[in-house]
């Protein structure tokens, strides 16, 4: 039942088409966040009150019908989303988008950026197609996002100067691999 749920969410998040994360969430990316689990994330979240400790179906029926993204993808399981993440890929592959890294990198990667945001300060949500938001942020900054746009511009473009230049010495081995692409027209 989560599994068509979590598709019903993917083509709603699909929508918000054309926005990213914010510079936080850009901040904790550029990090390169530790491993993150399922557990702790929902955990987290039950902590920082975004999801109830007592949780069931209909909240999660709830959820998707208000389209906050973030409380679903808090309270899926990890075949669910990746099943979600092989939903967006498949999309953007549908329309001419190639992203080669595998699903549970990404569940991975916006599970740690997700637990991060909820550190110390409170956690703003961004609800309304923010997993796709964060998605596409995360495979542009990792030079997986393409569209055929030259994949150091589309970085510079997403972080603006100053974290762009933090950003060639945290994603060294990326820059240099994007760089070398775009001088030899051969994907990294």
């Amino acid at each position: 039942m989560r599994s068509i749920i979590a598709l019903l969410i993917f083509f709603t998040a699909l929508l918000s088409a054309g926005r990213y994360a914010t510079a936080k969430e850009g901040n904790y990316l550029l990090q390169k966040p530790k491993h993150v689990s399922d557990d702790q994330l929902r955990e987290r979240a039950i902590e920082r009150y975004i999801i109830p400790w007592n949780a069931d179906e209909a909240y999660f029926r709830e959820a998707v019908e208000q389209e906050n993204s973030i409380a679903v993808w808090m309270m899926l399981g990890r075949k669910e989303k990746l099943e979600l993440v092989t939903g967006m890929i498949a999309r953007y592959a549908q329309n001419n988008v190639t992203i080669k890294r595998p699903p549970g990198f990404y569940v991975d990667a916006m599970n740690a950026v997700l637990y991060q945001c909820m550190e110390g300060e409170p956690f703003e949500e961004n609800t309304r197609g923010y997993i796709r938001i964060l998605f596409d942020t995360t495979a542009i900054l990792y030079g997986d996002f393409d569209n055929g746009t030259d994949k150091v511009e589309m970085v510079r473009k997403l972080l603006g100067e100053d974290q762009f230049e933090e950003y060639k010495q945290i994603f060294r081995d990326t820059y240099e691999a994007l760089r070398k692409e775009e001088k030899t027209g051969k994907p990294h």
